[in-house]
């Protein structure tokens, strides 16, 4: 009953999730289209405009060229691009995973 309850709710493990991801995404250098789009949702999800949430996920999770997933932080010190690389899947898919309810893909 509770998860039920939850799904389509702006908690606070998701408004954490979805700021990490922005300040990540903001500090490593991602289109400022898609932070602003990020920055939107972040805004959403404290209002509690949960159409809007909706909204940008579905625009934010689709996966093709040119989108926000089409992308990876770069840096010129090997060593330094992996951990960005991998803190850039990590708080991705922890995000996408908090979100499917947004995207109709949660059980």
């Amino acid at each position: 009953m509770i998860a039920r309850a939850l799904r389509k709710q702006a908690t606070p493990g998701r408004l954490k999730t979805t700021a990490a991801l922005l300040r990540f995404c903001r500090e490593n250098g991602h289109s400022p289209f898609w932070v602003q789009q990020l920055g939107e949702c972040v805004a959403a999800l404290e209002a509690n405009n949960m159409p809007r949430v909706e909204e940008l996920v579905g625009v934010l999770a689709q996966a093709r060229m040119g989108s926000f997933l089409d992308w990876g932080p770069t840096h010129p010190d090997k060593a330094e691009a992996a951990y960005l690389d991998t803190l850039w899947n990590a708080l991705l898919g922890y995000w996408l995973e908090q979100m499917s309810v947004f995207r109709g893909q949660h059980a």
